[in-house]
């Protein structure tokens, strides 16, 4: 099914046909390395029931890691000590966003104080807590193997929920593009340097733009543990970012609305040798897909189950220059 969407997609937008090559999947259940959990007013921990406000409590996930649903059981065990904790439970939060690596870290949307928050939940495991306003206590990230390379990622940043499968399209992206002698890179849309880095070991330089102030930083994060001299990481919105150098590859990654316009011409304009594209919109990627279709040609596309038992498709393109 998700298959056939993609390739309706690029048939009805992009109008062009494309063979897909073999899809990418891994685990259907206990795959989701992070989740959000919302918290009702008598301090249930669950999800939203469809189309309501009214949240559904949960005594596990079945997408969740078994590490995760270890600390919901945590969650809804906890019993609130003296006020300001007036209602049952976790009452007086709203959300809590769990993140597993080498341990757990919580970022917990609430209306109580920073420092009653941490009490609430000094005995449910977590390594640190982070809150929307961009403080933390205790460690304010998590650490993840990245096919042999450290990628650490706070709760203000985005990391592919399903990480053993990311681990494999990494792996693959950089199989399909070697070799990489000599070669320079530029990555937008890049996160913390989930493609960046695995490039940096082949590549002659990895240019890393992202527009997320902290992703920017735990890119810069893991550019120091990993020891790691050819990559450099721009704070910057994709847009805003000037292609004055020449490069070989574009990697993209952009969210569900795909390219800025901006972006897909600077792009065409500079001619980059190969272009790798991540897409998590069917319809966006036909669209941008289209465009580029003036200079390049479709090499490769295949269907990505990054979210199994949902309605989410993503797929990786393959386009190299005529």
């Amino acid at each position: 099914m998700k298959e056939e969407i993609l390739l309706d997609s690029v048939s009805r937008i992009g109008k062009f046909e494309a063979p897909l090559s073999p899809a990418l999947t891994d685990r259907n259940y206990n795959y989701r390395y992070r989740g959000q959990f919302k918290i009702s007013r008598e301090g249930g921990i669950g999800f939203y029931k469809e189309g309501t406000r009214d949240v559904v409590p949960v005594e596990e996930c079945p997408l969740m890691i078994k590490e995760i649903n270890l600390l919901i059981k945590k969650l809804k065990n906890i019993n609130p000590p003296s006020p300001p904790f007036t209602k049952g439970g976790l009452g007086g939060i709203k959300e809590i966003h769990i993140s597993y690596g080498d341990t757990a870290n919580a970022l917990v949307k609430s209306r109580l104080a920073a420092e009653d928050v941490e009490e609430l939940l000094s005995g449910a495991g977590f390594s640190g807590i982070a809150f929307e306003s961009g403080e933390s206590t205790g460690r304010d990230y998590i650490r993840l193997d990245l096919n042999g390379l450290q990628y650490t990622v706070t709760p203000w940043s985005f990391f592919q929920a399903h990480w053993e499968l990311n681990r494999k399209v990494v792996e693959l992206i950089v199989n399909e593009l070697q070799p990489l002698e000599n070669l320079r890179i530029l990555d937008l849309y890049a996160g913390a340097g989930n493609f960046s880095l695995p490039l940096t070991a082949h590549a002659s330089k990895v240019v890393s733009v992202e527009d997320n102030s902290y992703a920017a930083d735990d890119g810069q994060r893991n550019v120091k543990l990993n020891n790691i001299k050819n990559c450099r990481f721009i704070n910057l919105p994709a847009e805003r970012y000037r292609i004055h150098e020449k490069f070989d590859i574009v990697l993209l990654d952009p969210p569900r609305p795909g390219l800025h316009p901006d972006v897909a011409r600077k792009i065409l304009d500079s001619s980059p040798g190969k272009i790798v594209y991540i897409s998590c919109n069917p319809a966006t990627l036909a669209r941008d897909l289209k465009k580029f279709s003036e200079k390049y040609n479709l090499d490769s596309l295949r269907m990505i189950d990054f979210f199994p038992n949902t309605y989410h498709v993503e797929a990786l393109a393959f386009m190299s220059l005529r």
